[in-house]
């Protein structure tokens, strides 16, 4: 059983109130002092436990923070670079339309094929990137509600 330090004070007046240490016989008296002092021990060490837990706690709360500071920065990252890589995707389609309209036709029907597979290979990486960005919003929205939920903070 733990007692608090209330309760154990409130025991230890208990017994001095139904013997008080001047009426002890002397393995008593000798008995009580060493209940106090070990009782003092305890207080002083259980104080430097909770200044110790207390300077443990702090130093992980930090390391914590700074792990989630830089996973966001490379979240951050990783959305802007996927982001960046379907503006690259719609830059290509639109510069292929813009290079069509300059192309004689005849240059047109000769590159039609490779033109093509050109196309459909960016539009199926721009698919990709979209897909995948997607996913990772919805990824970190989940994460987030579910610490918001358990711990009450985002």
């Amino acid at each position: 059983m733990i007692m608090s330090e209330a309760e154990l004070y409130s025991i230890l007046h208990e017994y001095l109130a139904l013997a008080p240490p001047n009426k002890l016989n002397e393995p008593a008296r000798e008995a009580y002092k060493k209940l106090i002092k070990y009782i003092d021990y305890l207080q002083k060490e259980n104080q430097e436990l909770k200044a110790d837990y207390g300077t443990k706690a702090q130093v992980e709360r930090d390391l914590l923070m700074e792990e989630n500071q830089e996973l966001k920065k490379q979240q951050k990252e990783f959305i802007e670079w996927l982001e960046n890589e379907i503006n690259i995707c719609d830059g290509f389609l639109d510069t292929i339309k813009s290079d069509l309209e300059e192309i004689s036709y005849a240059g047109r029907i000769a590159g039609k094929t490779y033109i093509a597979t050109q196309i459909m290979k960016n539009e199926t990486a721009k698919k990709c990137y979209e897909e995948a960005l997607s996913k990772y919003k919805e990824t970190i929205d989940e994460i987030r509600e579910h610490c918001c939920n358990k711990y009450g903070y985002e």
